[in-house]
């Protein structure tokens, strides 16, 4: 009985830290979405931002995906990337360091900041927390209409010390999925 006890024990404690929990992070409105959209279940809620893709312009082979998220007056509230994906359909682990976000180290990146103010005063940054789930999926790639889709799983987590009072310490994006134009 002692070990069926331990055993759900340690299932339980292992399901909270790999979950993603509700956590009151503010969710603003995604804006007009003509390039793309980003959707997915961050900290719980629903949340959605508009898309857009970009080739890298040093290496053409590979792409990044961001999804960008305002107030209702229109002024930036938050922006995503995943980084250095590669132009081909397939599944790939998002596993690189900060220096992924300037330079292809081969490794996939994600990041997300938030703004305050008018959208132009940068408050938190939220750094790629490894986690083995953490992956971008292209399951649709079209180079003569320039349009993607895919799915993603990304794990943040923020920069200390937190500037905002009203963000989380960790963001989980989960069951995250992008339909977005390539420019």
């Amino acid at each position: 009985m002692k070990k069926i006890l331990y055993l759900y024990l340690m299932l339980g404690i292992m399901m909270a830290n790999n979950s993603c929990h509700k956590n009151d992070m503010p969710l603003y409105l995604p804006g007009d979405m003509i390039h793309g959209s980003l959707h997915a279940c961050r900290n719980g809620d629903d949340w959605v931002a508009s898309g857009w893709a970009k080739r890298i312009e040093t290496d053409r082979n590979f792409f990044y995906v961001s999804g960008a998220t305002f107030t209702e007056y229109g002024d930036l509230r938050e922006r995503f990337d995943i980084t250095y994906i590669p132009l081909k359909e397939g599944r790939y682990a998002i596993d690189g360091d900060n220096s992924s976000l300037y330079s292809n180290t081969g490794h996939l990146y994600a990041s997300c900041y938030t703004a305050t103010d008018d959208g132009d005063v940068a408050e938190d940054i939220y750094y790629l927390r490894k986690h083995p789930k953490s992956c971008v999926e292209i399951t649709h790639l079209d180079t003569l209409t320039n349009k993607v889709e895919g799915e993603f799983e990304v794990y943040l987590e923020v920069e200390a010390p937190k500037r905002g009072e009203q963000n989380a310490d960790k963001l989980c994006f989960k069951r995250g999925r992008f339909s977005v134009d390539i420019d």
